[in-house]
């Protein structure tokens, strides 16, 4: 079972492996966001221009796939369009409707109290989160693209609370394989990434390492399998 719920072309296209049965809970208890999650990685193909745009704001990997789940602001895409325009690349076009599948960012305002009096603690946030009026827990997605590897201890701590804490069942991050830095080299924007920022082999040391406390983990990969160096 396991990864074998994910259809062949999708595990052909990326690099996936799970955590503590991810896919079967997926499959069983949501089956509405593991639709979402499989139709994302089925629309999303890494394309070349958005390598190549100019830096500043979020990262079109970012924008598109977030703005699948969890939709996109008109005026957000509006601005995205003049920059591209001002730089002559291709326009950044949504690979899904603008309101995306009724994923939101979702803060976890956590409270402690000993004695009475309350213990402030960080909130708790996660780019892309949906849980149905039916279920008692939901799912987070995180993207990481190009930031400093601790943002991955931050997305596995993220995971680890809010499962102790019954509001999440499973945690999924979507980021980069190493091997695309052949890619940004050829590009000219190898300087651009880097061994220290997110990338697969930079996580799963830290999965493995039990970074995310037990909390099921899909963990996906985007490489050769899923550039596309004519768009």
């Amino acid at each position: 079972m396991g990864l074998n719920l994910i259809p062949p072309p999708l595990r052909e296209k990326f690099r996936i492996e799970e955590r503590e049965h991810a896919c079967a809970i997926l499959k069983a208890d949501f089956p509405e966001q593991f639709h979402d999650i499989l139709d994302l990685l089925a629309a999303f193909s890494l394309r070349k221009s958005y390598i190549t745009e100019q830096g500043g704001g979020q990262s079109p990997v970012s924008f598109v796939l977030d703005g699948f789940l969890s939709g996109i602001d008109p005026k957000s895409l509006e601005q995205k369009r003049t920059r591209k325009t001002v730089h002559k690349h291709h326009e950044i076009e949504p690979i899904g409707p603008l309101e995306g599948r009724g994923w939101a960012e979702k803060k976890f305002d956590i409270q402690i109290a000993v004695d009475g009096r309350p213990v402030p603690i960080p909130t708790h946030k996660i780019d892309n989160f949906k849980q149905l009026p039916k279920q008692d827990r939901g799912i987070g997605v995180e993207v990481e693209w190009n930031n400093k590897d601790p943002f991955y201890d931050r997305d596995l701590n993220n995971f680890r609370l809010l499962r102790q804490l019954n509001v999440l069942s499973v945690g999924v991050i979507i980021t980069r394989l190493w091997e695309l830095q052949q890619v940004f080299d050829e590009l000219g924007k190898g300087k651009s990434y880097g061994s220290a920022t997110t990338h697969w082999d930079k996580l799963i040391p830290k999965v493995d390492g039990g970074g995310a406390g037990g909390c099921p983990l899909l963990l996906v990969g985007m490489g050769f399998g899923c550039y596309d160096p004519a768009a």
